[in-house]
């Protein structure tokens, strides 16, 4: 059995509406590597700061959330020590840099 790695993802934002506040959604995920090139990603918990935005979204976390939608799959192409393309299940492709 491979045991799940933990991954933590935030995103800062500024609500305009809301005179500029700042926040931030952090999602707590994990991967397991399910093929050479692929991991599955599983849902562990989302946390959204500062306290008054919880309170604000909360009606409508679950809509936040999907937004993200931290489920799925990647699929991770080395093209060399520095360089990785990554495919998820929802038809994102991104490139990534490792900086030294």
């Amino acid at each position: 059995m491979v045991a799940m790695h933990p991954q933590i993802n935030t995103v800062d934002f500024n609500v305009a509406q809301l005179s500029m506040v700042g926040g931030a959604l952090t999602v707590r995920a994990g991967y397991e590597p399910v093929g050479p090139a692929r991991v599955a990603i599983t849902f562990k918990d989302a946390s959204l700061r500062p306290p008054q935005l919880q309170k604000l979204f909360e009606a409508n976390y679950d809509l936040l959330l999907s937004i993200f939608n931290p489920e799925g799959w990647l699929d991770i192409t080395y093209l060399d020590q520095e360089h990785r393309v990554g495919r998820d299940d929802k038809g994102n492709v991104f490139v990534l840099e490792k900086l030294s």
